[in-house]
């Protein structure tokens, strides 16, 4: 199978999984090639600021490189990668070689914003690493194109309903052009649903981030702290959404019934901290999916977040059996609270089986997954073609 990969749009966040599938010689019946013309399958990675509804205006950015010397496999798969960003053919066109496309879609919410399938019928598959488990959450009303973002309006008032946003980032994401406060996108069928797959390749958003190291190798059996919940508190309803648990958590404290952490500090201070917690309460960020979560379950911290089944992650993290839920207005978060401390040894089966779950993950078998579930796709529409 030979593919046209162009993953420029975001390539850092490929490349890791791309380096690891070379070194560990997954592409023994695949060949990457920067010829569209002879590829069998396009592969395009889009992102929340450059995805199908505004492909019309992207135009790739070329590079400088040199064709490689030798018979280096990984120098030669990465030459034929980046070079297709100086092929000189315009990421709308991918569509009118009547070629299969299988998207990569970065980003953070669960919810797809790939909506263009009457367009584009030459899609056959759609990879995220969150996708939801039900079609239905796709098309209900969301909130600047985030269903979890649609949940935490329902408790604010009017005047805290101000869009997603991070000021310490300076990127476009398209939700503030075309999804506009609260919308329905347009409606994806069951049968385009199916196209959709949670399949891990973001290892940056995921448990097996570099994040994660401290928590892996720095195990707190003597938990002193009962309540961690830190949260940089963003503007627009994120940040709502984080202060508004961090008040609970606080207010808690100031009755004298737990202890907490809940301060902004230094990462190495927040790293002690959290290791010495016995409950983290992690707050939805730009997606359902917080690094939180992975530190949670490395540290055996017991993970207290809003009720986030309706996701389907790769690992599959948000189950009973791993995580505690919570209502999104936290209407609860007290009374779960002291719950979990009163029965706090209950826990320990749950904790355990979170960290062997968690440890057992490998960014080699990821690899493997990953090109397995593109050449499975691939060969089933081969099959019914």
């Amino acid at each position: 199978m030979k593919i046209y990969c162009d993953i420029m749009i975001q390539y850092k966040r490929f490349f890791p999984l791309l380096d690891l599938s070379i070194q560990e010689n997954v592409f023994t019946d695949i060949e990457f090639t920067n010829n569209i013309k002879k590829c069998d399958l396009i592969l395009f990675l889009v992102n929340s600021g450059k995805s199908l509804i505004n492909i019309e205006t992207l135009n790739k950015k070329t590079m400088k490189l040199e064709k490689p010397v030798g018979d280096n496999k990984l120098d030669w798969v990465k030459y034929n990668i980046l070079s297709v960003a100086n092929d000189n053919i315009k990421p709308k066109d991918y569509f009118s070689y009547n070629k299969p496309v299988i998207l990569i879609e970065r980003l953070d919410s669960a919810i797809t914003w790939i909506r263009e399938f009457d367009k584009y019928p030459n899609i056959i598959g759609i990879v995220k690493n969150r996708i939801t488990r039900e079609n239905k959450y796709n098309n209900v009303e969301l909130y600047t194109g985030r269903y979890h973002a649609k949940l935490i309006t329902d408790y604010l008032d009017k005047k805290d309903i101000i869009p997603v946003s991070n000021s310490k980032i300076k990127k476009v994401d398209i939700a503030s052009k075309f999804f506009q406060d609260f919308k329905k996108l347009p409606k994806i069928s069951e049968d385009n649903f199916k196209k959709f797959h949670a399949l891990l390749f973001d290892f940056r958003s995921s448990p097996l981030s570099h994040l994660m190291n401290f928590y892996k190798n720095n195990m707190c059996e003597e938990k002193t702290i009962d309540v961690f919940c830190v949260h940089t508190i963003k503007p627009g309803v994120i940040g709502q959404h984080s202060k508004k648990a961090i008040d609970i958590v606080n207010k808690m404290q100031l009755k004298k019934e737990i202890s907490c952490f809940t301060e902004n500090c230094e990462k190495s201070v927040y790293q002690s901290q959290f290791v010495k917690s016995k409950i983290c309460v992690a707050c939805w960020g730009f997606g359902e999916w917080t690094h939180m979560d992975g530190y949670a379950m490395y540290s055996k911290t017991i993970l207290i977040k809003p009720n986030t089944d309706y996701v389907k992650m790769d690992p599959d993290l948000y189950n009973s059996k791993r995580y505690i839920p919570c209502k999104p207005d936290y209407s609860d978060l007290e009374e779960i609270i002291t719950n979990v401390l009163a029965n706090y040894d209950n826990y320990q089966n749950m904790l355990n089986d979170n960290k062997d779950f968690i440890m057992s993950l490998s960014k080699e078998q990821v690899a493997r997954n990953f090109w397995a579930k593109i050449k499975e796709i691939y060969n089933n529409y081969v099959n019914i073609a």
